[in-house]
């Protein structure tokens, strides 16, 4: 969930404590704690732990860690089908 190159831990846990301290649930997915040059892990790791996101009923809100400069890596990697089928809010930070 935010910006060590490419985030910083406590500005996750900073974003992390947000959400929890206004009763949401939060889930941080694996790529939020990765680094690849400027990203948050490879492209297909990033895609995988979106594409979980979607498919999870209970999830309402997807808040990416990050700024999004590495996002246009991950649309050939989207399952449009799933995400259609499971509408949910994607937001920036």
């Amino acid at each position: 969930m935010l910006p060590r190159l490419p985030g910083r831990p406590d500005e996750l846990d900073g974003l992390v404590g947000y959400f929890r301290g206004r009763g949401y649930e939060v889930r941080v997915y694996p790529s939020a704690h990765a680094s690849t040059g400027y990203a948050a892990g490879p492209a297909e790791q990033r895609a995988a732990d979106l594409m979980a996101a979607f498919c999870r009923p209970d999830v309402g809100l997807i808040v990416p860690a990050t700024g999004g400069q590495g996002a246009a890596q991950l649309l050939p990697l989207l399952d449009y089908d799933t995400i259609a089928a499971r509408p949910t809010v994607l937001t920036g930070r």
